[in-house]
């Protein structure tokens, strides 16, 4: 559709709303109709220094819009205007689309509701005013010609911090929580009990936006792709990262208010890992996070990076497993599938602990101290896994959590950047070479 054509139809529509709402005025003052908007009460729970606050605000209540729209369309000319509004936006919604999934179809009456009704939640008043009403009206214009909608979703993330807020990338960002936030999530109506029907909300608290584009004709696509969204951040700040981010979801909504659906919102917990104390990142660690968080999307969006998926969902499953057991197995299926999965049977053990411990970054120890805790691991895991762990071997599987998850978080960084050296089966057999290389130089060195 040309822009010519896109902006008449924004310009017919601005006006029909126009003399929608110039007629309710008239209609409303010639009646004697109260168009005042009623007003409801609540109250805004949060922490602040520990300390509970409990502020009660008020604001404009929408609860009895349809049955007022419909006592004012009673009268000319109101009801003359808000059906010529109606067939002005259902003549631009058969132009255009409406989401398949997360969204009712509306009515042309509604579609009209509709307009007032945002209209009204920025202006609180049933006054007319040019500049909202030609906003909103080319948003809707917008919104329903395009082929594609946008979803949002919010998350409430505790035990964490950085030096400022900082976009993750295109679609992600990381900013402390603010008094918009607040209000809108820590409010709580009469009934309601703050940390079961809502979160308990702090003002040391962080949000992570997390958005998704996807096509109208699929949107439960983009609606269902938040899981796996917030799972990828939250793995990129485990490899960035050790200690433990708590993550909730506050809303998920489509982006426009046109569409909207309301919000769905989650008591489930997902973590960042299974683990630790807070993770705080300086400038740096921010930087890493956003390097990071392209290698997640890399691996899941790239085909030849097949091979890092199953490790990183053992990190990711280590996460929320209840047993430590459990745990260790994760971590070190992971690190299989990095280390051996070219490997027979009967050479998994050698090759893990080989090639482990030439991965292995120096904090683990020199080449001694590396080997002995890649066998010491893998060892470990097969008691648990064939022979059932003693008391004495489940407080080593304890002790060696912390390590397992580090080894599997140092191996899969350095496939990660390793990848310019070529294919993940490629990186290995260099790897080997590269061993065999520094041994045969040893060996040689007795020979002369």
């Amino acid at each position: 559709m040309s822009p010519q054509v896109t902006n008449a139809l924004k310009k017919s529509l601005a006006s029909s709303l126009l003399q929608a709402l110039k007629a309710i005025v008239e209609v409303a003052g010639k009646h004697g109709i109260n168009i005042t908007l009623p007003t409801a009460t609540y109250d805004v729970v949060c922490f602040k220094d520990d300390k509970e606050q409990r502020i009660t605000r008020s604001k404009p209540s929408f609860h009895g819009l349809p049955e007022l729209l419909k006592q004012l369309g009673a009268h000319d000319p109101a009801r003359i205007s808000l059906q010529n509004l109606a067939r002005e936006a259902a003549s631009i919604l058969e132009r255009g689309s409406w989401p398949s999934a997360g969204s009712p179809q509306r009515s042309p009456e509604r579609l009209a509701q509709l307009l007032i009704f945002i209209f009204l939640k920025e202006h609180l008043a049933f006054s007319p005013d040019a500049a909202t009403i030609d906003r909103i009206c080319s948003a809707f214009v917008d919104d329903v010609l395009s082929n594609t909608i946008q979803v949002t979703s919010k998350y409430l993330i505790e035990s964490f911090s950085a030096p400022a807020e900082f976009q993750l990338d295109d679609h992600d960002l990381f900013r402390p929580i603010a008094a918009d936030d607040l209000e809108q999530f820590g409010a709580v109506d009469h009934g309601q009990m703050p940390g079961f029907d809502r979160p308990w909300l702090s003002t040391s608290h962080w949000i992570c936006e997390a958005s998704d584009d996807g096509p109208k004709d699929n949107s439960a696509e983009a609606l269902n792709r938040r899981f796996d969204h917030i799972d990828q951040i939250l793995g990129a700040l485990n490899l960035t990262a050790p200690g433990r981010v708590s993550c909730q979801l506050l809303s998920t909504s489509l982006a426009s208010p046109f569409f909207g659906f309301g919000h769905i919102w989650s008591r489930n917990t997902l973590y960042s890992s299974r683990s630790g104390g807070k993770v705080v990142l300086d400038d740096a660690g921010v930087e890493s996070f956003k390097k990071n968080y392209q290698l997640v999307k890399m691996v899941f969006g790239e085909a030849r990076l097949e091979r890092l998926r199953l490790p990183f969902r053992r990190l990711r499953a280590a996460s929320f497993r209840r047993e430590d057991e459990d745990k260790l197995v994760d971590y070190v299926i992971g690190l299989e599938r990095l280390l051996a999965s070219d490997s027979p049977n009967l050479e998994v053990t050698f090759r893990f602990r080989l090639r482990g411990a030439a991965i292995l970054p120096p904090y683990f120890g020199d080449a001694a101290c590396r080997k002995s805790f890649m066998s010491k691991l893998y060892g470990l895991r097969s008691t648990v896994v064939h022979g059932g762990a003693k008391a004495t071997e489940v407080s080593e599987v304890s002790e060696m959590l912390p390590k397992a998850e580090a080894a599997l978080r140092a191996v899969f960084l350095w496939f990660g950047s390793a990848l310019d050296s070529g294919k993940l089966t490629d990186i290995v057999e260099k790897l080997d070479r590269e061993l065999i290389d520094g041994a045969s130089a040893w060996v040689e060195s007795f020979r002369k």
